[in-house]
């Protein structure tokens, strides 16, 4: 891991966030910068506002921040970060995207020359099994076109697949029993966020598939799919959807749920 990037509102707090978590796993060679905090797309007032002073549940992890984290020098630009660390690691860098894809689309379209640098780059994000616009991609669908049709090689963990592995509550028990400081503030991460689970019965792991694909992509059954984003139906706007032309995405189908939930658990009790 060679640098973080922050993504959609409040990117200088999600800054923060980024602090504690390399400073928990003790990786402070990261670099970390804050991006962009609206979409490509046209924004609504109600988005603006969100950009500027937090509200609902956009604020519920801000209580993890210590106040050493926001002391922590960072980089100024995510998007200059992002040239900087694929032109110094030609052929080297995937982009491993867990949110919205405008940092990366931004990259992109201010440094064009960069794009045969990135060897791929490997999401958490979109929907081809059932009827529906995956966050990820709909919240920057103008970002997310600019990606899909970039003809770097890519990786998409859908929604349907990726939301197939939850943390079980014994999980979150053994979690917040581990004293490692990743796993106290995992624990306090669950914490705030257990109030506004919704219908979901536990943490639902969606990004870990991008991440884990880059090294051990065995856990995976994928498919090469044409994928295209909708960025123009009223109704539609950020479903993605099969294309005819060459496949430019290898797409999950399914996943070793168990076998991740191992790894998974292995990693952060390992991380002493």
């Amino acid at each position: 891991m060679k640098a973080i990037t922050a993504v959609s509102y409040q990117t200088d707090m999600r800054c923060h966030l980024i602090a504690r978590l390399l400073s928990s796993l003790g990786r402070d060679d990261v670099l970390f910068a804050p991006g962009m905090k609206l979409p490509m797309r046209p924004a609504t007032l109600r988005e603006i506002d969100n950009s500027i002073t937090p509200s609902g549940y956009i604020l519920n992890p801000y209580p993890i921040v210590r106040s050493e984290d926001k002391d922590v020098p960072h980089e100024n630009d995510a998007v200059e970060l992002i040239e900087r660390m694929v032109k110094e690691n030609a052929n080297n860098i995937t982009l491993v995207c867990i949110g919205p894809l405008t940092n990366i689309a931004a990259a992109l379209c201010r440094y064009p020359e960069i794009k045969p640098l990135i060897r791929s780059i490997a999401i958490m994000g979109g929907e081809l099994q059932s009827n529906r616009a995956e966050h990820n991609v709909a919240w920057d669908s103008s970002a997310a076109e600019i990606v899909f049709a970039s003809e770097i090689p890519m990786f998409v963990g859908t929604w349907g697949v990726t939301r197939d592995f939850v943390l079980s509550p014994e999980d979150c028990q053994r979690i917040g029993e581990h004293p490692s400081p990743l796993c106290q503030m995992m624990h306090e991460a669950i914490e705030l966020w257990w109030p506004y689970k919704a219908h979901k019965p536990s943490p639902v792991m969606y990004d870990v598939a991008p991440i884990l694909w880059t090294y051990a992509p065995e856990y995976f059954t994928m498919e090469a799919i044409n994928v295209k984003v909708e960025n123009s139906g009223a109704h539609t706007r950020g479903f993605t959807i099969r294309g005819n032309g060459e496949p430019n995405a290898q797409v999950t189908l399914k996943m070793e749920v168990e076998r991740i939930r191992e790894l998974y658990l292995e990693t952060i009790f390992n991380n002493v």
